[in-house]
């Protein structure tokens, strides 16, 4: 079984500048079960020349779900240890004091149905220890960082939980995109309208603010995702 520095070493030998970013995008394809041909094909294009590489990026997507299954986030620490360094605050809390904050903050109120927010969710730790609690609760995670809301949403679907991820300002209330995470594993484009009408109401009876329009983006290096 893989650690993090064996798979960062792995992935820095591949010897591409946006090794990190491409493999993220294709696991983060991959579970969205073909419902994102075109931004996946969009980024293993760029892997055509080198398709030795692209097919060890694939075993290493296997050897990954292995290797979480006894090291938990490996995605947020290969990430940090690979690729943010810190950067804009990026230290995710270790998973050893999330799970002490879960117990702390939910501890036996964990029931079916009820929902778990993190408005800062990284790499989505703080929902992996709550889901130790509870896995049938639904599990919300927001960051502004794309990357972080992707790896969010892969966490949650390699370990089965149900929820949704946010890709957009916790503090502003800009939001750019929305992801649903379903059983058994599956990631899906959601809807602003959607996250809305399920979680939104509570800010506007607690705060009394008006929640921004759906704003549209411009497309990225891997289009409007």
């Amino acid at each position: 079984m893989k650690t993090v520095t064996q798979f960062v070493n792995e992935l820095n030998s591949i010897g591409a500048s946006r090794v990190f970013p491409d493999w993220l995008q294709m696991i983060f394809c991959a579970l969205q079960m073909q419902r994102d041909e075109e931004t996946y094909l969009k980024t293993i294009e760029r892997w055509k020349a080198k398709p030795e590489s692209l097919k060890r990026l694939a075993i290493l997507f296997a050897e990954l779900t292995t290797a979480m299954e006894q090291q938990g986030d490996m995605l947020g620490n290969i990430y940090m240890e690979a690729v943010s360094f810190g950067q804009h605050g990026q230290f995710f809390t270790p998973q050893e004091v999330c799970d002490m904050m879960a117990r702390m903050t939910i501890g036996d109120t964990a029931e079916d149905g009820k929902s778990v927010h993190d408005p800062a969710c990284g790499s989505g730790r703080m929902l992996l220890a709550s889901a130790k609690l509870c896995r049938s609760m639904v599990f919300v995670g927001q960051d502004v960082d794309e990357a972080c809301c992707q790896m969010t949403a892969i966490n949650m679907a390699l370990n089965s939980l149900r929820g949704w991820v946010v890709h957009g300002n916790s503090l502003t209330l800009e939001i750019r995109n929305v992801w649903q995470v379903i059983w058994p594993g599956i990631i899906v484009r959601s809807s602003y309208q959607a996250y809305q009408r399920r979680f939104c109401y509570a800010v506007e009876t607690v705060s009394e603010v008006e929640l921004p329009a759906q704003r549209t983006i411009q497309p990225t290096l891997f289009g409007d995702i």
